[in-house]
C-alpha cells in the first residue's frame, strides 16, 4: 500500500494490507517486520535521520517505530482512517485522516495541534523540503498550505476530484498535486 526509500537509500519501508510494516534492504533481504496495526497500513514515512518510521493505518492510528526495536508508540486521536503520514525535516509528523483533520505530532509522539479547517476528508500530506510548509490534499479537490505552527496560508483550487498525492520540488518552489480527476497540477 505504501513504499518509501530510507534517507540513505539503503532500505525500503513497505506498508502492507496485513497491518504490518516491512523493512527490506535494497538487495531484497527482509530486515524487520513491525506488527501492531489492526487494519491495512495506508502510508509510511521515514524520520530524516533514518532511525524511525511513522505509519498511518485504516485502523485510525498512527504509530512511530524505532528501527531495531519491536514495539511501536501508538498515537491516538483520529476517529477514522489515517490515509497519509509525513515526517518533516524539522521533526514534525503530520497525519491526514478521513475524519476531516490533520494532526501535527512531535517526534516523541505528543500531539502539537489538530487542524480542523480542512472542510473534507484529508487524503494526502507532504512537508516542504525545509519543513516550513505542509501541503494537504482533500476529497473536495482542494490543496491547502499550512505553516508548521498550523496556520492556514493558502487554499489552492482547481482539481475537481480528490487530491491523492503531493510532491514538492527539491528547492520547495513548486508543489505538484495528483488527483482522481486525472490531472496533475503544478503550483
Amino acid at each position: 500500500t505504501s513504499v518509501v526509500l530510507s534517507p540513505d537509500g539503503s532500505m525500503l519501508a513497505v506498508g502492507s494490507d496485513d497491518g504490518k510494516v516491512h523493512l527490506w534492504k535494497v538487495d531484497g533481504t527482509e530486515v524487520q517486520v513491525f506488527s501492531g496495526h489492526t487494519k491495512p497500513v495506508s502510508s509510511v514515512a521515514w524520520a530524516p535521520d533514518g532511525t524511525h518510521l511513522v505509519s498511518g493505518s485504516q485502523d485510525g492510528t498512527v504509530r512511530i517505530w524505532t528501527v531495531g526495536q519491536q514495539e511501536g508508540r501508538v498515537l491516538s486521536g483520529h476517529s477514522d482512517v489515517v490515509l497519509n503520514v509525513a515526517w518533516s525535516s524539522a521533526n514534525l509528523i503530520a497525519s491526514a485522516s478521513w475524519d476531516k483533520t490533520i494532526r501535527l505530532w512531535n517526534a516523541d509522539g505528543t500531539l502539537v495541534k489538530t487542524l480542523t479547517e480542512t472542510n473534507d476528508q484529508v487524503w494526502a500530506v507532504e512537508w516542504s523540503p525545509n519543513g516550513q510548509l505542509l501541503a494537504s490534499g482533500s476529497l473536495n479537490g482542494q490543496v491547502r498550505l499550512w505553516r508548521a505552527d498550523g496556520t492556514l496560508v493558502a487554499t489552492l483550487s482547481g482539481h475537481t476530484k480528490e487530491v491523492s498525492s503531493l510532491a514538492w520540488s527539491p528547492d520547495g518552489a513548486t508543489l505538484a498535486s495528483g488527483s482522481f480527476d486525472n490531472t496533475i497540477r503544478l503550483w
